[in-house]
């Protein structure tokens, strides 16, 4: 009885350590997201409109008095959905997703075509953002959009100035998103402006993005 006692507590020992290094890689539609519960927002035209409130810890809720949590994705989940959409655009692996990014369901949006768009937040170590994802057959993730535009071409490395997170917000209608990407110039009296841009969703769900208006500075005098 004392083998069979210490095999088990071995066995148990190598499977933990095992299921750290290999993460069970659950399928999207676990989440199912057809249940109107892990939704706190449906048909969102304008991001404005979605609430983030954080907790103490890094959670986030859709109040102030922190009584409605938005669903959170288990890392599982967060790396079969995020992964295969943001790992180029934001250069981490399926380690970095699945250990340091969290990631939360905000909204449901109505379906183009065969596609199910949905806005969701993600977060690292030093960046946050909504992103619209836009999920396939069984929830199969084809391609994501940074709603706040700070993937966009023309960002503050290239005109040294930085954008406004809580300012910047997309229009979402259909195929079409138009985002304004608040940009705060660091050599002016704090002076903002908004670089625009509209970006189209095509029917295989991949999305294609071209600008209309640069931002420019506006200078009230010197510091």
């Amino acid at each position: 009885m004392k083998r069979h006692f210490c095999l088990l507590v071995v066995f148990f020992i190598v499977a933990t350590s095992s299921c750290d290094h290999k993460p069970v890689r659950y399928p999207a539609n676990a989440l199912q997201l057809s249940a109107n519960k892990n939704f706190l927002y449906e048909n969102v035209t304008d991001t404005r409109a979605i609430k983030l409130e954080f907790g103490p810890s890094g959670e986030i809720y859709s109040d102030e008095a922190h009584k409605m949590p938005f669903f959170q994705f288990s890392p599982d989940q967060l790396t079969v959905l995020a992964y295969p959409v943001i790992s180029k655009r934001l250069g981490v692996d399926s380690q970095y997703v699945h250990n340091l990014m969290n990631g939360y369901l905000l909204a449901r949006q109505p379906k183009i075509g065969g596609l199910q768009p949905v806005i969701i937040y993600l977060g690292g170590n030093d960046y946050g953002s909504m992103f619209l994802l836009i999920l396939g057959k069984n929830d199969k993730p084809v391609s994501c959009f940074d709603l706040y535009g700070n993937m966009l071409p023309g960002n503050y490395s290239e005109n040294n100035d930085y954008s406004n997170f809580e300012r910047s917000y997309s229009i979402l209608d259909g195929f079409e998103i138009t985002t304004y990407r608040i940009t705060q110039f660091e050599d002016s009296k704090m002076v903002a402006d908004s670089s625009v841009f509209k970006s189209v969703i095509s029917k295989t769900g991949e999305i294609s993005t071209k600008l209309l208006v640069k931002a420019k500075a506006t200078y009230t005098g010197k510091k």
